[in-house]
């Protein structure tokens, strides 16, 4: 498995697609079209922390056959929206 690889394919798909309103589905499109990471397993809310009254950071797992994907993104509740605030290959 090439992380190298993977972590500059998601970093340019992030790029490439702006305000995803769901960024797990996101990640999880772009994984998928990496045949290094292999089918998706499932997904798994690691942590959930308020920011601020509006706003929450969330870490989530994504698990797939030849990887796990941790992603940190900051979520708006009233307004559904989703940024990616970070990811770590493991």
């Amino acid at each position: 498995m090439n992380n190298q690889r993977i972590n500059l394919a998601l970093t340019v798909g992030l790029l490439n697609r702006r305000n995803p309103n769901n960024g797990i589905d996101l990640i999880k499109e772009l994984m998928l079209n990496l045949k290094e990471a292999g089918a998706f397993v499932g997904s798994q809310l690691k942590e959930k922390m308020a920011l601020n009254a509006s706003h929450q950071m969330e870490k989530h797992a994504l698990t797939f056959e030849n990887c796990t994907l941790d992603v940190e993104l900051v979520h708006n509740p009233q307004t559904n929206r989703q940024s990616i605030h970070g990811f770590q290959l493991r």
